[in-house]
């Protein structure tokens, strides 16, 4: 007996009303369908970072934009993790429980502090989680939501803004400014001096070791060295995303950009920065030519040579001929380095959490600043190179682990062949050796993880048909997705390919 099956009626769901636009104005074409980006936060910090800078939140918008990064992962589902995060995750177990020592008072530093370790302790802490929110988000969002092209436009836009930084401070040398942050705080925490490099929006370090006063760019960054680690380290992004073939009108002002840049690098009177961009040069040139890209290679060796004839034959040259000859803190960094991972021998697992005040200046326990000598005091513990930071507030197995989650990741990305992973992994080479020299908290360390997040991507993103078919069992060392019992963490750790999540982990890509 046959049966008369009743098809339900549908309603018709309403167009959205560009669609419908789109239909009354062309009729015969197809809709257009641009998916939702979801790049905002980024571009909320790169695009506003001179917003920011005057508000006073140059630095803790990293932190406040990591909740709808994260946000954003949660909505996706599955999060995956890139080979040696688990180094990373210990590392961050690390940080943790170097609250417990914040306390204990470390030999050849002043005693007490109260409070402030705490705070200090806590902002430096929400910048390593804010920079391993950036890392997964970046590596998580496909191409269709966050392209590669867009991460790197808007670090670029970072080396456009700190070049406008550079020149401010050049011209206006003396200008402070009070952020909207400072003005309605109490004036017990206004001048707290944590609250002011954070909060205080200054232009340029004057200072006088060449025998004469110097302007040394500072904006939108809180210190001259600060400055000249963020530049450098925004470069080869800007110079992928900027300057590459397609790039439109951001190649001419690019190439503007980055001939207007040499002026304040070569001002700074940073030869830490000198070294870097010179590294990344020779990283790139390496690079390139191991990949048989001769024709980028020439252009690439064209260019720095043209800078290189420009700067010489100005008077750029001579300031940096006069900056050898004065090395000035050569010395006081030596001691101040041999002294830190001396003190972290009191706290060799998870060191002492935070920065240290040191007892006078290496020469008498009274000595320190006075009116006739303001650089006599020494600077704290952990100030002068990420490496010595992380041995002294993290100890020796915290920057073990750090440096390791980075040899992984560079190991990894050391043969492709892409431009924008060989932007990240430049940055990241270069970010290792600037540790030995200069801090990374927070800009720098926030946009590499950001670029080895998109290395990963793109990598994992090229492996996709060499992956193992649905129905093959996932292998011991396919990285992990986040929210991963804790007892898989181990096979995280290991080296090996960045492979197939398991089954229950859902599509990589």
């Amino acid at each position: 007996m046959s049966q008369t099956v009743r098809i339900p009626e549908t309603r018709a769901m309403p167009a959205p009303p560009a669609a419908a636009r789109h239909a009354r104005r062309y009729p015969d074409r197809p809709p257009i369908v641009r998916p939702r980006t979801l790049s905002w936060p980024l571009a909320m910090i790169c695009l506003g970072l001179p917003a920011w800078w005057l508000l006073g939140f140059p630095s803790t918008i990293l932190v406040f934009m990591a909740l709808p990064m994260a946000w954003q992962l949660r909505k996706r589902g599955n999060v995956l993790a890139p080979r040696g995060f688990g180094w990373w995750l210990l590392f961050l177990a690390v940080v943790g429980l170097s609250a417990l020592t914040l306390f204990a008072d470390a030999p050849g530093a002043v005693s007490g502090g109260g409070l402030g370790r705490v705070a200090s302790w806590a902002v430096f802490a929400s910048y390593y989680v804010a920079a391993t929110v950036v890392l997964l988000w970046v590596g998580n969002l496909d191409e269709t939501v966050l392209p590669a092209r867009t991460v790197l436009r808007l670090i670029g836009w970072l080396y456009v803004i700190s070049t406008a930084g550079g020149w401010l401070g050049l011209l206006f040398p003396r200008l402070h400014l009070v952020s909207a942050l400072e003005l309605v705080l109490p004036n017990s925490l206004r001048y707290d001096t944590l609250v002011q490099d954070l909060a205080h929006p200054v232009t340029a370090q004057v200072q006088d070791f060449l025998g004469y006063s110097a302007a040394r760019p500072a904006a939108p960054f809180p210190f001259t060295n600060a400055w000249g680690a963020n530049t450098a380290i925004f470069l080869p992004f800007f110079v992928v995303g900027w300057l590459a073939r397609g790039s439109g009108w951001r190649r001419p002002v690019g190439l503007a950009v980055l001939v207007a840049s040499t002026v304040p690098i070569v001002y700074s009177l940073n030869r830490g920065m000198w070294i870097g961009i010179l590294f990344a040069a020779a990283l790139a040139t390496g690079r390139l030519a191991l990949m048989g890209r001769f024709g980028a290679l020439i252009t690439m060796i064209a260019g720095v040579a043209l800078i290189a004839v420009g700067v010489l034959a100005t008077p750029l040259g001579g300031k940096i001929v006069e900056r050898i000859q004065h090395p000035h803190s050569n010395t006081r960094r030596s001691d101040l380095a041999t002294s830190a991972v001396s003190s972290a021998l009191g706290s060799p697992v998870v060191g002492y959490g935070s920065t240290r005040p040191v007892q006078g200046n290496f020469t008498s326990l009274a000595a320190g600043a006075s009116e006739d000598c303001p650089r006599c005091a020494v600077p704290p513990f952990g100030t002068h190179g990420h490496l010595y930071r992380l041995i002294f507030t993290e100890g020796f197995l915290g920057a073990g682990l750090y440096f390791g989650f980075f040899a992984v990741r560079l190991f990894r990305h050391a043969r492709s062949r892409d431009p924008a992973v060989m932007a990240a992994w430049i940055a990241a080479a270069t970010s290792v050796l600037f540790s030995l020299y200069y801090n990374l908290l927070p800009h720098a360390l926030y946009v590499v993880m950001a670029g080895l997040g998109l290395a990963w991507r793109l990598d994992r993103q090229a492996r996709a048909p060499e992956q193992p078919p649905p129905d093959e069992p996932a292998r011991w060392s396919d990285p992990l997705p986040v929210h991963a019992p804790p007892v898989a963490v181990g096979p995280a750790i290991a080296a090996g390919d960045d492979g197939a999540t398991p089954q229950t982990a859902g599509d990589p890509s």
